[in-house]
């Protein structure tokens, strides 16, 4: 004898309450491994978080934020290949995880993957065109392309943005040292000394310089200066 439709409604609800309390309960357990290995994380003890993303991946193998933060770990862990792979899922989950797509392009950084960093920097930027430690980041994957041009325009754009902090002047002097053009990182190390002038290190790069300038009596005036600073050797 066959059982009516009706007959198989209340199986019907029971499964899917089951099955309802089941994914509850796998996502709580997710949770609460996710919380422990970024507890584990942020005291370093990175092989044992990895174990607790991965258990919570096993409950939840949906979750951006856990594909994320197993690949903060394996960044952590050198393992950059399987950290890329990692926040490639992440990304693929969430595209609009920012945390993961940031970390994506440090990582590709650390492979040395410059263009594809670079590109991922340019549109992180896009959304957010004033952040200076993304910058900051781009600077290094222009850095490795060997494009000192845009380096020193990204150094423009900071300092136009924070104009009283010393260091970006002390960034772009460099480049600037780097690539011989001596009277304009002159330009920038004097900015830097009227912003601070109590780092001796800086009057010696001055000194240094003005020597490169073949301008003596000024480089030595430089270099005494450091000199007279306390701690400076």
């Amino acid at each position: 004898m066959k059982r009516s439709g009706s007959q198989n409604v209340p199986a019907l609800i029971v499964l899917c309450a089951v099955l309802s309390l089941i994914l509850v309960s796998c996502a709580l357990g997710a949770t609460q491994l996710n919380e422990e290995g970024g507890q584990l994380l942020s005291y370093g003890h990175y092989a044992d978080a990895l174990d607790k993303f991965n258990k919570a991946l096993e409950l939840d193998p949906t979750s951006s934020e856990l594909w994320s933060n197993k690949g903060i770990t394996l960044l952590q862990l050198k393992r950059n290949d399987e950290a890329r792979q990692a926040f490639n899922k992440s990304i693929e989950l969430n595209p609009k995880n920012v945390i993961a797509q940031k970390k994506m392009a440090q990582t590709l950084l650390q492979l040395q993957l410059y263009d594809d960093a670079l590109r991922m920097y340019d549109r992180l930027l896009e959304s957010s065109p004033d952040d200076t430690d993304l910058m900051g980041w781009k600077v290094q994957a222009l850095r490795g392309l060997g494009k000192d041009e845009e380096i020193l325009k990204i150094y423009d754009r900071m300092i136009e943005l924070k104009p009283n902090d010393p260091f970006r002047y002390y960034m772009k002097y460099a480049t600037l040292d780097r690539l011989g053009r001596y009277e304009e990182a002159l330009a920038a190390i004097d900015k830097c000394l009227e912003l601070n002038p109590n780092v001796c290190q800086n009057w010696l790069y001055k000194g240094d310089l003005l020597q490169k300038l073949g301008r003596t009596e000024e480089a030595d005036a430089a270099t005494r200066k450091a000199r007279s600073m306390p701690g400076c050797r």
